[in-house]
């Protein structure tokens, strides 16, 4: 049997679509309006289906990250008086 290492799944692919999702968690650790120490992750999924002969098979990859949304921002309301008038009301 051939050795396999994960550089070598589909050439090096798996280490391509990881370095694009890294780039994207550290985009989101440098986002203001994320929460600072949430954790965020990376997920390398490997399928393989061999064929009937076990010898050759498909290889699927698949490398995402779970990022965090953005805070809610604060809604101000206006408090204090009303005045109504021909547009409607004012604050």
């Amino acid at each position: 049997m051939r050795k396999i290492e994960l550089q070598t799944i589909q050439n090096g692919a798996v280490f391509d679509l990881f370095n694009e999702e890294l780039s994207k968690v550290l985009l989101n650790i440098e986002d203001e309006n994320t929460v600072a120490n949430q954790e965020r992750s990376i997920t390398i999924k490997i399928a393989i289906k061999p064929d009937k002969t076990r010898r050759t098979g498909e290889v699927k990859t698949q490398v995402s990250a779970t990022l965090l949304t953005a805070k809610p921002k604060i809604e101000q309301r206006h408090r204090g008086p009303w005045t109504i008038c021909a547009g409607g009301l004012r604050g």
